[in-house]
């Protein structure tokens, strides 16, 4: 059996992105999210685009909700008792 070798395109501009960064452009709610996204220090194109990924397809009641589902909440565990 022989396979053909895959071409994978490593080079800027990357098709996929575009095509991405168009679909998000043409909506107002996901263009207007996008920068809100990008507005918090660290948050940059690709972030961005992975947390409206990851958001857009829940409905979070709250803040706090959605932090916890993205693991951003701390939470302590303690065994036993405290004296």
């Amino acid at each position: 059996m022989h396979f053909s070798p895959v071409s994978v395109n490593l080079t800027p501009p990357y098709p996929m992105e575009d095509l991405i960064n168009q679909h998000i452009d043409q909506n107002p709610n996901l263009k207007q999210d996008r920068k809100l996204l990008e507005s918090i220090p660290g948050v940059g194109p690709v972030v961005s685009r992975l947390m409206l990924a990851v958001l857009h397809n829940r409905a979070f009641e709250s803040a706090p909700q959605c932090a916890a589902y993205l693991g951003l909440v701390p939470v302590q565990n303690e065994s036993g008792s405290s004296v």
